[in-house]
């Protein structure tokens, strides 16, 4: 069973939801819609650096990055821009999109640092992740109507609906989460 604690276990828990499950995601996949699925590919694969900045510099004295560590992610950086660049050149990304991933990769570093504060909660990490992804269900419910969702029962009998859900939600989403929070736990 979910354990429910005081405000501020709980604060935790729905700003992880919020920031990660809500925001990361919202940004990312419309992301796609103004820029190249690619370009997306590329600069979220930047998490793991801000996030390293974010622990950073919420006061992780045992995890100060070093000099090889700015001079990687700038490497990074750079060859992100160039990547990028190339796209917006051929006419298939644009500022906005690459922009919105920037931001959906920043988000998921914030996300990072509540998902390792709810670790010190004493919750596995499965049991974690399924509170954070309450919350983020809480906070996504009251957007689906700006969005134009519009749910279709009919839809759940079609077996590539069905594999699609069950990809995305138990694979890449479930799992996926579970072992970052994991991850980030160590």
């Amino acid at each position: 069973p979910m354990k429910i604690g005081g405000k501020k276990r709980e604060l935790s828990y729905a700003l992880a939801g919020l920031t990660g499950v809500v925001i990361y995601f919202l940004l990312e996949n419309y992301a796609v819609q103004f820029t190249l699925a690619s370009n997306v590919g590329v600069i979220v694969s930047i998490c793991p650096f801000f996030t390293a900045l974010c622990v950073w510099a919420a006061g992780s004295s045992e995890e100060k990055p070093g000099k090889s560590f700015f001079i990687g992610f700038l490497a990074a950086m750079v060859g992100i821009v160039l990547i990028n660049w190339n796209g917006l050149a051929v006419g298939g990304g644009s500022l906005l999109g690459d922009g919105m991933t920037v931001v959906a990769a920043f988000m998921w570093a914030i996300y990072s640092l509540f998902s390792r504060k709810v670790t010190e909660y004493g919750e596995s990490v499965v049991q974690s992740t399924r509170h954070i992804f309450l919350y983020g269900l809480v906070f996504m419910l009251p957007c689906l109507p700006l969005f134009g969702f519009a749910p279709s029962v009919s839809a759940l009998t079609n077996p590539a609906v069905i594999g699609g859900l069950l990809f995305l939600g138990v694979g890449a989403s479930g799992i996926c989460f579970v072992l970052w929070n994991f991850a980030t736990a160590r």
